[in-house]
């Protein structure tokens, strides 16, 4: 047998001591990473398109080693990556990546301002005790400091790099940003750092990762999960940054309400974490929310579901022509009855039928006393008829004032 320097070397399907194997994230195929840093395919039985079975066995995937040569020092460094088959595509991975996200701390495979570094400088030694995460800045010193890199400011003695490095300390510390606080999920403070690199020793991470989780940007929203700032406010407020859409992995992420529940005309009525919780609300089964932001229904429970949070969406139009009927609300927007049509609810309520006409189609704010609309809702808001152009003399104007009137007595 030769000589194997690295694990990913072994290309036996046995087990290595101390082996373990997790499945490679974000690919729907039988593919699985080991804690070691070997790839492997799980075996697999299917129906070929003749429809005969078929077994396509398990294997180790051999690792590809790609060359960057260093034109500052003359040599190359080597990294190990993995082309694996899946939806019909060929996805080039790095290794490295892989087995920290799946056994050191999940985060976003596809945030390219996160790098995975080895401890020992041996890109070829995957194994996930010997991996940290950082940042370009985090690359960029390590190999200033190992003399791969020249420093960016190689012109400035020493001296006068340490004065400006003593002034941007003193800056930061009397404005009291120096300091690096830890803080929950719910924005709660747990500890305060001197700065990024103690937290970072503390986390037993790279003092970028901090760093940049600190700044408040949507590039590292959680850094070895917790929420991170700059100076020591007793709490945070969680309500802007969970407003705002931003994608990519994250514990925080839970927190988000990305199900938008709308009524048949468009308008927002809600916001929820996740589908379960919607249904729970709304007391229907997650499965027809599930279907319909899927694209396998229009609506369900009488809501449209959408995964776009907007004050008011386009609805389909499919929606609106199944629509049917008209309905009856009272003056304060309170749902009445639904009629099959303006002659059948003329003869229900002894309305003429033409004034029911305009009232449902805007061209009048109401008839016989009454608000009219297509399909059904379980109220109007009548505060939005104040835009109406008939609204003022109107019966609708009248009883909101004598509403407000009552309410002044």
């Amino acid at each position: 047998m030769p000589n194997m320097n690295y694990p990913y070397e072994n290309l036996s399907p046995d087990a290595l001591p101390g082996e373990r194997w997790a499945a490679i994230p974000k690919l729907d195929a039988p593919y699985e990473v080991s804690n070691l840093g070997r790839v492997r395919r799980l075996e697999k039985i299917f129906i070929d398109k003749k429809g005969i079975s078929r077994h396509r066995p398990g294997m180790i995937i051999k690792t590809i080693i790609s060359e960057s040569k260093n034109l500052q020092t003359g040599d190359t460094a080597k990294y190990a990556g993995i082309t694996l088959s899946a939806d019909k595509k060929r996805h080039y991975l790095s290794v490295a990546r892989l087995v920290y996200h799946c056994f050191v701390a999940e985060f976003d495979l596809s945030n390219k301002q996160l790098l995975v570094f080895p401890k020992d400088g041996d890109n070829l030694n995957l194994q996930a005790e010997n991996l940290l995460l950082g940042t370009p800045k985090d690359k960029a010193a390590r190999m200033i400091a190992s003399g791969r890199r020249k420093s960016f400011f190689p012109e400035i003695s020493e001296e006068a790099r340490q004065r400006s490095r003593e002034k941007i300390k003193a800056t930061k510390k009397s404005n009291g940003t120096y300091n690096v606080s830890r803080y929950s999920l719910t924005g709660q403070l747990l500890e305060t750092y001197p700065n990024a690199r103690v937290a970072a020793e503390a986390m037993n991470t790279a003092q970028g990762y901090i760093s940049i989780a600190a700044r408040n940007s949507t590039k590292v929203v959680t850094a070895c999960g917790y929420l991170w700032r700059r100076g020591s406010e007793p709490e945070l407020d969680l309500k802007p940054m969970l407003k705002e859409r931003w994608y990519g992995h994250s514990p925080l992420a839970k927190q988000q309400h990305i199900i938008g529940q709308y009524d048949l005309e468009g308008n927002l009525v809600n916001t929820y974490i996740n589908t379960v919780e919607a249904a729970k609300a709304v007391k229907v089964h997650k499965n027809g929310i599930r279907n319909v932001i899927n694209g396998r229904g229009l609506t369900y429970g009488g809501f449209i579901w959408s995964k776009s949070i907007k004050k008011k969406i386009t609805v389909d139009p499919k929606i609106t022509s199944s629509r049917s009927g008209i309905s009856q609300y009272d003056l304060d927007g309170r749902y009445i009855k639904t009629f099959k049509n303006c002659v059948v609810a003329a003869k229900a309520t002894l309305i003429d039928n033409t004034n029911i006409h305009l009232a449902v189609n805007g061209h009048t704010l109401t008839a016989g006393g009454y608000l009219w609309r297509k399909g059904q809702q379980l109220r109007i808001n009548i505060n939005e008829l104040r835009k109406h152009p008939h609204y003022v003399g109107s019966g609708l104007q009248k009883h909101m004032k004598r509403k407000r009137e009552a309410a002044l007595m």
